[in-house]
């Protein structure tokens, strides 16, 4: 005579947050009474669920049936799954397809296990629910006894949660109407499921965005990239807005934006320089060029080359920096190679907003030569107090300016000649002449 025992007891387990209560059905089987006393052991089956993947409304539970006993049961067979909903106004359904039963499976031996996945679909609100399965187990001596065991499940819920990067986007001081590098905001998925994002806007304020990696999804556990740049349009403090749109709690995210706007201006006294007439290679008096800087923010002069030219610099006061407000001067000469109009450039580079900036430069070279025609002249005989025929000498200038200042009339070299005397004797002059050179 064969007796079978059924032992209810629950078992607990904690898996990924949940808790399942597994109710174990055990079968003693081949309790024999008789004159040998002779006790046989038996196989059992308990269950779980070993996880669960997906979130509601659709999970796959996958059910782990484990022959507890100490002997190999030869088959399994599920004739049924059954849900209940124990908190919630909704229902619990396997997922189309349902599985056809009976469900046989393999032979299990003694501690051995086997998982069944099983797909569900949640409509409405289920906060718990239970699954009970039932079934036969046949052992090796073709003995077969019927099980029921049940687990209770909480559904996992899926999180849509978004995280960014930077809560607060600071941009170095840029000039006025100018556009800085750009800097990105990583927008990232935390959660357990996909988020839906909105068409992200243009900032607000004086910003704009160069890049955008997003799309009208971000999976969970993925992210993507907005690059924002700024264009001050005005000096002091720049502030602007991000706002992202999406369908997460808290709704939109928004990232400050702040820069600060600011004018690098240069001005100078004057861009031409113009130097009187100056003999060839002699150096005139120095011009000098005023330099100031006229805007908010300090300006680097990266260089101040050599004017090109018969020009050379002087002096210099500037450093390589110049501070707003404040100003420096270089001072420039003039020494003309040749005779004629020189020109030349001096140049002035630096990050200014309105440069780069150059001066222009002219003069005149000058010579101060005369030359005479003749340093000779022979007059003939002639009587006194009478005037000979007159000769000439021609001056002319070699050079490019002369201004005579006087011509004195010639003056006698030699004795004078009596007038008693009746042999004459040729009386040489002569003529001194000055000359300076024009202004």
């Amino acid at each position: 005579m064969s007796v079978l025992a059924i032992d209810l007891g629950g078992i607990d387990v904690v898996n990924r947050g949940y808790v399942s209560r597994f109710v174990s059905a055990v079968w003693w089987f081949g309790l024999l009474v008789g004159a040998c006393g002779v006790s046989l052991a038996q196989p059992s089956v308990t269950g779980k669920i070993g996880s669960i993947t997906g979130f509601s409304p659709q999970l796959t539970l996958n059910l782990v049936l484990t022959n507890s006993g100490s002997s190999p049961a030869s088959s399994i067979d599920l004739s049924g799954i059954t849900f209940k909903v124990l908190n919630g106004t909704g229902s619990v359904a396997f997922t189309p397809p349902a599985p056809a039963f009976p469900l046989g499976l393999p032979s299990l031996g003694a501690g051995a296990s086997e998982t069944v996945p099983v797909n569900v679909t949640l409509t409405g609100v289920v906060q718990r629910f239970s699954i009970t399965e039932s079934g036969t187990l046949t052992d090796g001596s073709n003995n077969t006894f019927s099980f029921s065991i049940g687990q209770t499940v909480i559904p996992p819920v899926a999180t849509k949660t978004l995280s960014l990067s930077m809560g607060t986007l600071t941009y170095p001081a840029q000039n006025v109407n100018t556009t800085s590098a750009a800097q990105s905001v990583t927008i990232s998925s935390i959660g357990t499921a996909a988020v839906s994002l909105s068409p992200i806007a243009p900032p607000s304020g004086d910003y704009a965005i160069s890049a955008n990696t997003c799309g009208a999804t971000l999976a969970a556990g993925t992210n993507c990239l907005v690059s924002i740049t700024f264009t001050p349009t005005a000096t002091g403090t720049r502030t602007g807005t991000l706002s992202i749109a999406d369908d997460t709690t808290g709704s939109p995210q928004t990232v400050n934006l702040t820069g600060l706007g600011q004018t690098q201006l240069l001005t100078l006294s004057t861009n031409l320089l113009t130097y009187s007439a100056q003999n060839v290679s002699s150096t005139s008096p120095a011009q000098s060029v005023t330099i100031s800087n006229t805007g908010t923010a300090t300006v680097n002069l990266i260089a101040i080359p050599a004017p090109t030219g018969d020009f050379a610099i002087s002096a210099n006061n500037c450093g390589g920096t110049l501070a707003a407000g404040s100003n420096c001067s270089v001072s420039i000469t003039f020494n003309p190679g040749a005779i004629g109009t020189r020109t030349g450039t001096f140049t002035i580079a630096s990050n200014a907003t309105n440069g780069p900036f150059a001066v222009n430069l002219s003069g005149v070279g000058q010579t101060k030569l005369l030359t005479f025609s003749t340093n000779l002249l022979t007059y003939p005989g002639q009587l006194l107090n009478t005037t000979s025929a007159a000769q000439a000498v021609t001056i002319s200038s070699t050079g490019n300016t002369r201004k005579l200042n006087s011509h004195p009339a010639p003056r006698a070299i030699g004795p004078r000649l009596s007038p008693s005397r009746t042999t004459h004797q040729a009386r040489p002059t002569s003529s001194t002449w000055w000359e300076r050179a024009s202004p």
